[in-house]
């Protein structure tokens, strides 16, 4: 196949986006680079695929002249929120993948007031301030180029410190290929004799106050319940206690799919997330009663749902074994997901 240029920021973020890229079959055919000035001056590819776009320096006005370089441009959003779209790169390039979507995509069609449902569920229900800005709408056209790309479930497991700056030095001394030194694949599943106590360990201040609530009625709804067990610990101490908890609570971040959740699934522990019928993505690890539990954007039920699965290890140890399983297929399907890529960045 044809060799593609990537475009992209070194951020943690991206670090991720790009594994599967690194781990498939056709790793070859990628051309990486950080250089702005290399793809508007000197590549001689055709086809150029970008990452985090919104954060290369002297971004401004260069989407427009790459548009004039590339016969083929992909855009990859692995920004956090379904519902945040860069609505002006959507009309420049010819496919825009994301990480997660809206199952309903004609919800695109409308503008959104607060750019996330669930800021503006929370601006609503609870009267937190306003958000000002608002997410227009897309035309028909620009959600024919819409394409579901990969979340954060394939990348470094467990979370380490040592693994982590390994990743980020090997990356930005030799290039992304390098990682994959850091890199492993789900290693065997333990799930049995877990202690009956919920990992809920996020912080309750977090973004804007309306992104805040939920995690504040959450904390809330907790209360000083000792089966949950909260506050922060040094990295190595939490990740010893997903390998050991029965459930992970993990809340909305600056979007719906956080790392917590696949830590939480590497780490077979059950994972009890706000209801996320709204969102597609892959590695799918959030299929309510299979994979996960759902809990009330509110909270009311957070605790009920959560001491439902200490209180049923049988259940609790099939939820974990289910989402394990679904990112270890995952795994085995990358070439599939990469090739599909290659195919749309083919002139």
């Amino acid at each position: 196949m044809s060799r593609v240029t990537v475009l992209y920021y070194p951020d943690e973020i991206t670090r991720y986006s790009l594994t599967p890229l690194l781990l498939s079959r056709f790793s070859s055919c990628f051309h990486f680079t950080r250089s702005l000035e290399e793809v508007l001056t000197r590549d001689r590819n055709r086809s150029l695929l970008l990452f985090r776009m919104a954060k290369v320096p002297g971004r401004r006005g260069a989407l427009k002249r790459l548009r004039d370089r590339y016969e083929r441009i992909i855009y990859f959003d692995d920004r956090a929120a379904v519902d945040s779209i860069r609505t002006k790169a959507v009309g420049l390039v010819d496919f825009y993948y994301k990480k997660q979507l809206a199952r309903d995509r004609e919800s695109y069609l409308k503008p959104l007031p607060g750019e996330r449902r669930f800021r503006a569920y929370y601006q609503d229900k609870f009267g937190i301030e306003k958000n000002p800005k608002t997410r227009p709408a897309l035309s028909p056209q620009d959600l024919q180029k819409f394409r579901l790309a990969w979340n954060l479930g394939i990348g470094i497991y467990p979370r380490e410190k040592l693994r982590l700056r390994t990743a980020r030095m090997l990356e930005r001394r030799l290039g992304p290929r390098a990682m994959r030194l850091a890199l492993q694949r789900p290693p065997r599943l333990r799930v049995k004799n877990r202690e009956a106590r919920v990992s809920a360990r996020f912080a309750r201040s977090f973004g804007s106050e309306a992104m805040a609530c939920q995690r504040r009625l959450y904390g809330e709804a907790i209360g000083d319940d000792p089966r949950f067990r909260t506050g922060r610990l040094p990295r190595a101490e939490y990740n010893r206690e997903l390998r050991t908890a029965r459930v992970t609570l993990s809340p909305f971040g600056y979007g719906e799919v956080c790392f917590r959740d696949f830590e939480a699934v590497w780490s077979g522990s059950a994972l009890v997330k706000p209801a996320m019928d709204h969102v597609e993505t892959w590695p799918d690890i959030y299929r309510q009663g299979e994979t996960c539990e759902y809990a009330r954007w509110d909270g009311s039920d957070v605790v009920e749902k959560s001491i439902a699965l200490l209180e049923d290890e049988a259940r609790a140890r099939r939820l974990a074994e289910n989402a394990y399983d679904a990112v270890r297929d995952a795994y085995r399907h990358l070439d599939e997901r990469v090739e599909g890529l290659l195919e749309d960045c083919t002139p």
